[in-house]
């Protein structure tokens, strides 16, 4: 900045304003801190030329909100609902953005056991929606396979090195519940701790990540150990 802004807010379309008095104009960046666009205004204009101005700023964003619908309409046909929407799942999904890398996925093996993906990916909007977008494919396709969380977490691995540019990585935690096993199997990779909770409320067990975010090593170089806790 030239000058020392007087006013930053962060609003809930995504974009950080930042308003710069004595150039007096009003900045757009993404909130990852990418410049988007800029509007000079003229405090002593009247309503209508200052209300043009004003909507130059919407051009922009118009195209902003076009690229993510058809991202979020493309990770709608990815996320297969039918499988998180399978009785024995609860969630709730509160990103950030409108668009984000955040992915939550369940499908059942032929086993029938509970297979689940949580994978955030780098950075904010777009380009993280994007990156997790190698992730969701063959978890499913694995998953309906009957294939183990370290099998899967090696190919998704292979997918996100082989897509995503160097320097992008998605934390990912695998889950397995066996009902006729009465086991619960996490592999962690990146994300905050898991906590398994009893019926009582008392935690039972915290699945750590003991792993790196998937895109960072290659395949065979992988922590492969799933953490197991067996339900009384």
């Amino acid at each position: 900045f030239l000058s020392q802004p007087h006013c930053i807010r962060v609003s809930n379309d995504g974009f950080m304003y930042v308003c710069d008095g004595p150039f007096k104009r009003i900045q757009v960046f993404t909130l990852d801190g990418k410049y988007v666009t800029q509007v000079f205004i003229n405090r002593g204009a009247r309503p209508k030329s200052t209300n043009t101005a004003m909507s130059s700023l919407g051009r922009p964003f118009n195209e902003v909100e076009e690229e993510q619908r058809t991202a979020s309409g493309l990770m709608r046909r990815l996320v297969q609902m039918d499988g998180i929407c399978d009785p024995a799942i609860q969630y709730r999904f509160t990103p950030a953005q409108f668009l984000s890398g955040d992915v939550i996925a369940a499908a059942r093996t032929p086993a029938n056991c509970l297979q689940v993906l949580i994978a955030d990916g780098t950075g904010h909007g777009l380009a993280a929606s994007l990156g997790v977008m190698p992730v969701v494919q063959p978890f499913y396709a694995m998953t309906q396979k009957g294939f183990g969380l370290a099998t899967i977490a090696q190919e998704i691995n292979r997918k996100v090195r082989e897509w995503l540019p160097v320097g992008r990585f998605v934390a990912v935690s695998l889950i397995e519940v066996d009902p006729h096993a009465r086991m619960v199997s996490v592999w962690n990779g990146g994300n905050p701790p898991l906590v398994l909770i009893g019926e009582d409320g008392a935690e039972l067990y915290r699945f750590a990540s003991r792993q790196l975010p998937l895109g960072i090593v290659c395949s065979h170089d992988m922590e492969l150990t799933v953490d197991r806790f067996t339900l009384e």
